[in-house]
């Protein structure tokens, strides 16, 4: 039996700490993963500190990279600025050239904001000109420390299905020159048992930089002093258990409003078989509670997605 496990880096920029931290970790992974397991590290970056000798350490590693930008310079620098004002996107391109000068194959995460969502074919030839393997959408999200988000509006709404429909057009016609996430994701037939990984405890194990541990969303670790769950943190590496989580009286409460929310989305929304009422974080960020329904997040990129995909796929008869 070989296991397999996904190690990500991830949250804030990672490269922040320095190549070496990357070269002592990768090591150790190496050193003490179990016998039979396969371990495939990656990385979500904004790729701005990415180096020549970086890129060639994640060749060497075969490091599975993700670049998170927003398309062209004018997209990029009007929602990636730094504390300065100072836009990012030659830092991040810098970044990018250096992982195709060494091979390093990458994928793309862009945010969508509501001034994005008027530029699907330049951020279509834009993808296409980097050489991406593929691309992910998220939209503007409320979560953490974001309290609102620009497509929070009827016209937004309208403008989020015009990009999908041009934006998997101009794919197609182009001879599907990358991988698009959503498209993979709801253009095939629902599961009726699908499971989302987030409503399950420890399909994601999410470590801090103090040794902190949560499970769930990722995006959960960071919060303190919630009126309904004081805290996510459920132990620390150093010196706990990970399986004693199971008797966390916080982690029960959480686990219980949890389920109760996807067994919530199960019975009253038709969108289940292609979401499986996850959408965890954003349930709390937005209504406060995770035995809750409906948000905005899968208002954008579960319903709405879906109802493009499939429309794509009867107008232009797309085989999947």
């Amino acid at each position: 039996m070989n296991d397999e496990f996904i190690w990500d880096w991830h949250a804030g920029e990672p490269l922040v700490t320095g190549l070496e931290f990357y070269k002592k970790t990768t090591a150790a992974i190496k050193k003490y993963k179990p016998k039979n397991a396969t371990v495939h590290i990656g990385m979500q970056t904004n790729a701005t500190l990415i180096t020549d000798e970086i890129a060639a350490f994640f060749k060497k590693n075969k490091f599975r990279i993700g670049v998170s930008i927003d398309g062209p310079e004018y997209i990029q620098n009007h929602n990636r600025v730094y504390r300065n004002q100072k836009g990012s996107f030659t830092d991040a391109m810098k970044g990018v050239d250096f992982l195709k000068k060494h091979k390093v194959p990458f994928h793309i995460i862009s945010v969508l904001s509501d001034y994005s969502l008027d530029f699907p074919e330049e951020m279509f030839h834009f993808y296409e000109a980097m050489g991406t393997q593929g691309v992910a959408f998220n939209i503007e999200e409320i979560e953490g420390i974001h309290t609102s988000s620009s497509v929070i509006n009827n016209e937004s709404f309208g403008k989020f299905e015009n990009f999908f429909y041009k934006f998997l057009e101009m794919h197609f016609e182009n001879g599907e020159p990358f991988q698009i996430r959503e498209w993979d994701k709801f253009s095939g037939k629902p599961k009726s048992d699908l499971v989302n990984g987030t409503t399950v405890p420890f399909v994601h194990l999410t470590i801090d930089v103090n040794g902190n541990f949560s499970t769930f969303s990722p995006e959960l670790i960071t919060i303190e002093n919630h009126i309904k769950y004081p805290s996510f943190i459920f132990g620390n590496i150093k010196d706990d258990l990970i399986i004693d989580t199971l008797h966390h009286p916080m982690f029960k409460k959480i686990h219980k409003d949890i389920q109760k929310g996807v067994h919530a989305c199960k019975t009253t929304c038709e969108y289940f078989p292609v979401c499986g009422g996850g959408m965890v974080s954003n349930k709390l960020f937005e209504n406060g509670s995770f035995n809750s329904t409906s948000t905005m997040a899968c208002t954008y990129m579960i319903k709405r997605m879906f109802e493009v995909t499939h429309h794509i796929k009867k107008q232009m008869l797309v085989p999947v």
